[in-house]
Parts: C-alpha cells; sequence; structure tokens
C-alpha cells in the first residue's frame, strides 16, 4: 500500500466530519513521501498465546494486575480545592457498553496494556445510533499516524481483523477519537509503550522448560536416565530397537512406576544424570519465577511464589498489597489523562478548571487494618481541632486535612481566646467595709 493511495482514503474517510478533524487530514497528508506510520507491535497474539495462556506465573501476574487496576472508580476533580463530584458525563465510564462496567473497561484496558504495551479505547456510536459507547481495540490492529515532522500523533489507523486479513480498508481515527493508555514506554519509539513481558522471554521460556523438564522425569516413572548394558553383544540394529522398546513398555511411564525392573542375559542397569534433588530443580524453578515477577512489578507474596512464602504473614500480606496498590497510582493519573478528552467536561464553580479523576476509597488493597484506619482519623481529627481552635473557619480545617494541603486554610478573622492578652481589674472597697473595725 503506497502513501497516496492512503492518504486518499484517509481525506475520503474525513470528508464528512467536523471542520477540525478535516484539518488533521491535512496534517496527515502533508509528508512528502506519505504518511509516518507506527505500528504496534505484533507479538501481542504471541504474548497471548506463549505466556498469558501458557505460563502460570505469568497469568498469576497479570491476573493481579488486572484485579488492583479495575478495583477504581471515576470522579471530577476541581483542580483548586481538590474536591471530587459527579456528572452525567461520567456515565459514559460507568456503563462503558451494554452489560459492562468501570470495571470491565480497566480489566480489558490494562490486559492489553500488559501484553502489548498498548491500550486504544475508540468512542463510537451504538449500532442502532441512539447513544455513545466505548471500545477497545484490539492493540495490535492499530497503527499510530504521525504528522509530517513525526513530532506528533494526529490520528490512527485501525485494521478489523488485521492487516492480512483481507481487509485492504483500514477505519481511520483522529485522536480526538481514540485515547491511548501506555504505563511503560518503548525507548524506541516514544508514541508508543512497550509490554512488561518483553525483557523477560528467556526468563519465560526457562520456566516452560522446567515444567517440562518436570513432566518428562515424572513420565519417566520419577526416575533419572537408565544406562543398560549386556555381556552379549547385540549385533543386528532391529535387536537393540526391539530391546528398547520391550524395556520402554514393561518400565518407563508413569503407570509403570516404581516396578521391579528384571534383566537377564547378563544385563546391567545403572542411573545416569542427576535427579530432581541433585539438580536443584526448586531453587532453578524459583529463580526463574523471581524474575519474571520482579519485571511485573506484583510482589510474590500476592500470588503464592516459592519466594514470597518463605516470609508470608498475615502483616506482610496486607503491607504487600497496600504497596502494590500504591505503585498503581501513576497508571490511574495516567488513563485519567489519556480518557479525558473522551468525555464531555463540566465547568467548575467560578471558572475553576476541572479534570478526570480515581476514586480507590473502595479498592480492597488500599485500605487500611481497622486498627490502623481509626488511629489515623483520630489524628486527623485531632488535627481539625486543633486548626479551628487557632481561628480557622472547620470547613478549610477538614479539606486541609483531608487534602494533606495547609494553603487551604482559611482564618475566620477570629483570633483564639488563648491568644488574647488577659487583664485585670480590681474592685473598689466601699466606705462601710473600710469602717468595720470602727464598729
Amino acid at each position: 500500500m503506497n502513501g497516496t493511495s492512503l492518504i486518499g482514503r484517509v481525506g475520503s474517510a474525513l470528508a464528512g466530519r467536523p471542520s477540525e478533524q478535516r484539518a488533521a487530514a491535512v496534517a496527515i497528508g502533508s509528508s512528502q513521501t506519505g504518511i509516518p506510520i507506527q505500528t504496534i507491535s505484533e507479538t501481542y497474539d504471541a504474548y497471548a498465546q506463549w505466556g498469558y495462556k501458557a505460563s502460570g506465573v505469568v497469568f498469576a501476574c497479570i491476573d493481579e494486575r488486572r484485579r488492583v487496576f479495575a478495583d477504581v472508580e471515576f470522579v471530577w476533580q476541581r483542580l483548586g480545592d481538590r474536591r471530587t463530584f459527579g456528572s452525567v458525563s461520567l456515565s459514559l465510564l460507568e456503563r462503558p457498553w451494554p452489560g459492562g462496567s468501570t470495571s470491565d473497561l480497566l480489566d480489558r484496558v490494562m490486559l492489553h496494556n500488559d501484553l502489548a504495551g498498548n491500550a486504544f479505547v475508540l468512542r463510537a456510536r451504538s449500532p442502532n445510533g441512539a447513544y455513545d459507547i466505548l471500545q477497545v481495540l484490539r492493540p495490535d490492529w492499530v497503527d499510530l499516524m504521525l504528522d509530517r515532522a513525526a513530532a506528533e500523533v494526529v490520528g490512527f489507523l485501525y485494521w478489523p481483523g488485521g492487516k492480512w486479513s483481507g481487509n485492504p480498508t483500514p477505519t481511520v481515527f483522529t485522536r480526538d477519537e481514540v485515547a491511548h493508555f501506555y504505563s511503560a514506554p518503548d525507548p524506541d519509539h516514544p508514541y508508543r509503550g512497550m509490554s512488561w513481558l518483553t525483557p523477560v522471554l528467556r526468563e519465560i521460556e526457562a520456566d516452560k522448560q522446567t515444567v517440562r523438564h518436570q513432566q518428562a522425569y515424572f513420565s519417566n516413572a520419577a526416575t533419572p536416565n537408565l544406562l543398560v548394558t549386556v555381556e552379549k553383544r547385540i549385533e543386528s540394529p532391529e535387536a537393540r530397537r526391539r530391546f528398547q522398546q520391550e524395556l520402554d513398555r514393561k518400565f518407563s511411564g508413569v503407570h509403570n512406576a516404581y516396578r521391579t525392573l528384571i534383566l537377564d542375559d547378563g544385563a546391567d542397569a545403572k542411573p545416569i544424570g542427576a535427579n530432581m534433588e541433585q539438580a536443584s530443580f526448586t531453587e532453578v524453578q524459583a529463580s526463574n519465577e523471581n524474575r519474571i515477577i520482579t519485571a511485573s512489578g506484583v510482589p510474590p507474596i500476592l500470588i503464592a511464589a516459592k519466594l514470597g512464602l518463605q516470609a508470608a504473614t498475615y502483616s506482610n500480606y496486607g503491607q504487600a498489597s497496600r504497596s502494590f496498590a500504591t505503585k498503581m497510582r501513576p497508571k490511574w493519573k495516567q488513563l485519567c489523562g489519556a480518557l479525558q478528552h473522551l468525555l464531555d467536561v463540566p465547568g467548575g464553580p467560578n471558572g475553576q478548571p476541572v479534570r478526570l479523576w480515581f476514586d480507590d476509597r473502595d479498592n480492597s488493597a488500599m485500605r487500611e487494618d481497622a486498627r490502623d484506619l481509626a488511629g489515623v482519623q483520630q489524628a486527623q481529627a485531632s488535627a481539625v481541632r486543633t486548626f479551628v481552635d487557632a481561628g480557622y473557619t472547620p470547613e478549610s480545617a477538614v479539606l486541609a486535612v483531608a487534602g494533606n494541603d495547609m494553603t487551604l486554610l482559611e482564618h475566620s478573622g477570629l483570633p483564639s481566646v488563648q491568644l488574647q492578652q488577659g487583664t485585670m481589674t480590681q474592685q473598689p472597697v466601699s466606705d462601710d467595709e473600710g469602717n468595720d473595725d470602727d464598729a
């Protein structure tokens, strides 16, 4: 497909759209040699089939990442006082498609981000055209379109079914229609992300080899290899083959495990090679698992990995869970920034700007233990009381403590009584009181 024909298709696709989108088509077609395209890595399918579906460690890591990432809600936040509120425009995120929820949307976004390094969310009309919906596009079917200087993404090409599906015409979307999210930038391509699986491909293959080795070990009756020697020379290759087949039939395989090996004609069997204990199989497998888990950012204790269970306590598990959920906060911020332009942003009071934000109060991993939460609330209540006694308004004291921002404090103009200078007045003594002695 040459650049000229693609530019023509871009222009035709955007012909009936608003003027600002048609202007984007001009930017797209401004390259002298065609449209600069950045293709999302085509390893998505391989990562999904070979990693996510075929490796228990990879599945456990991605499943834990999805579980924590999907456990938040979206709100609007005012940039001035950091107060959050809801609006009707958030319904698109609460019900992204018929039967879908915010958790479903976040779950798919994180899955695509982990496997392909990128996630694309399209705002489109429902099939009957009655309302808007969100569609999570398959990442390896999306190409990025850059401007002439390759300095900015100006659109997206979506190939339904993939480039080699037989459909030669892509669907063109401008950047106003698609939200592009990625959490780990690709160092070779600044406008797209990279899967965390990429640096640990060798470790994933090594882990799968250990599993295959384990299967072969037990398939061979849980014994190491045997060397069978005979006193007589076996002249015929066919006789040697039949002898080996007879040994395999009688003594190899799980169904023949622990059977007594009886040989005649001076034959002798000697084990060769190391068994699983001698080869430190468990330590080797744990080492590969640890490298994979480290790349995912998930604490080993959360997925019951061997290295994590060595120091497993209830307290350690809770600390690891909260620590991992804290690592998700930058990713939630990035997703909010990516999704905001798909929504109708409401105006704040007095023209105050607002932004799309996340509410993690109901996130199970972010909740503290009841005792810790009670201690935090007690300390916050004491801080609010101190600010109010110092003359600050109760409303601003609550906001300052909740937002951990002292600049939100507003003074009432009434200083604390403890700061007032005290005065002592002496009561005059009456004449009658002074003449008591005379009486």
